[in-house]
């Protein structure tokens, strides 16, 4: 049977086809993605009515939703990659509002480092530069979109961008790197921006995950960034002290903050150095963007992201979607280029379907490869539901 239960349910009008994918990282933009699943479905001619709605969580592609549904003006300013190296980097203003909307992925980002990632000496010192110049121009609101980071410093970096002076006994940093931040004893803010406390930050985070701990960022994700065991233990000291300042400054247990873990802790950073919200940027994208409307009024929703493990489903795009979805009684479908979870396992979550472009992950992604296998395979799913109905 190809279908679970519910999606048996009025199989003869699944007609309405929403594809909402996130980037598959490393290969194919989320725009990309989106198009060549509408190619597959649109390949048998007046089947379907089909609605391309490309999306991010926060990382990579964020600002590319933003600018869909939102007048804005591009903004470029010099500033600094994960290590320290001068960069351009852009950032988006909506003069209307007055706000600034950042993508962290864009200045910080793994995907924009030429070199093997090493998140033990890296930082988020150029993202507090970019938001320094956002305020610059006098905005009141800045929307910070998190994901994709190459650090794991718990924002310090990115304060020290903002005029904070931080300090190893009497010695000051100049621009902390991740592994300087179990070392921190103390910090200045008599010189941060002047800007910095007139402006409201809304922290959008692509994960739940706390600062430390077995859940934290330097478990879960400094390895996928580059760090070794030794270096994990050690960054897990940094984000621990990083609790205790915040802990010791502000009164309030940052482990008890969603999302805190952020890329690299700087969901942590922002709640305190910033003093921003943190909020899920799902959604803040899907409130932005009208995507509950999408679903509400479609028949299948389809989503995926390059490699599906079991960080998908810890508050990421699509365990998000599924919520939605299942408000509405809607079948989910899932696609990816790879994933580390068995068919079995996904579909019990309730997923309709789970489809993976490759059986085992290959140690380069050929582009022109996983466009023809996603387009095959959409054209599949087409006719699986044509010879349903």
């Amino acid at each position: 049977m190809l279908y679970s239960a519910n999606n048996l349910k009025d199989v003869e009008i699944l007609k309405k086809i929403l594809i909402v994918p996130d980037s598959f990282k490393n290969s194919l933009s989320a725009v990309e993605v989106s198009k060549i699943i509408a190619d597959g479905f649109n390949y048998y001619q007046d089947e379907f009515e089909i609605t391309t709605f490309p999306f991010a969580d926060g990382g990579e592609g964020s600002l590319d939703v933003i600018d869909r549904f939102i007048e804005t003006e591009v903004k470029t300013c010099y500033t600094f990659d994960p290590f320290l190296k001068p960069i351009r980097a852009s950032y988006l203003i909506d003069h209307k509002n007055n706000t600034a909307f950042i993508e962290s992925a864009k200045v910080i980002g793994i995907e924009i480092i030429n070199r093997d990632p090493d998140c033990y000496n890296s930082s988020s010192y150029g993202l507090g530069i970019m938001i320094a110049h956002a305020l610059d121009q006098g905005v009141e609101n800045i929307y910070l979109f998190l994901g994709g980071s190459a650090t794991c410093d718990g924002g310090v970096g990115m304060a020290a961008g903002l005029g904070f002076e931080f300090y190893l006994d009497k010695r000051k940093i100049e621009r902390p790197i991740a592994k300087d931040v179990k070392y921190i004893h103390f910090f200045d803010e008599n010189n941060v921006h002047k800007r910095l406390s007139k402006c409201k930050f809304t922290i959008a985070c692509d994960v739940e995950n706390p600062l430390f701990g077995e859940q934290g960022a330097s478990f879960v994700y400094a390895r996928q960034k580059g760090a070794n065991d030794e270096q994990i233990e050690l960054l897990e000291l940094g984000m621990i002290n990083l609790g205790r300042i915040i802990q010791e400054k502000k009164g309030k247990n940052i482990q008890e903050i969603k999302g805190s873990g952020s890329a690299g802790g700087i969901g942590a950073g922002g709640y305190f150095f910033l003093d921003g919200q943190l909020k899920s940027a799902f959604a803040v994208l899907s409130e932005i963007s009208g995507l509950e409307m999408q679903i509400q009024s479609s028949d299948i929703i389809i989503t995926g992201e390059g490699h599906i493990d079991f960080q998908s489903f810890q508050g990421k795009m699509i365990s998000q979607i599924k919520i939605v979805a299942d408000k509405y009684n809607k079948p989910l479908w899932l696609v990816s280029a790879v994933r580390s979870l068995s068919e079995k396992d996904i579909l019990r979550m309730g997923y309709g379907k789970i489809s993976s472009l490759y059986k085992s992950s290959p140690k380069t992604i050929n582009v022109h490869e996983t466009r023809k296998k996603l387009f095959r395979n959409s054209k599949k799913w087409a006719l699986e539901i044509i010879n349903h109905k």
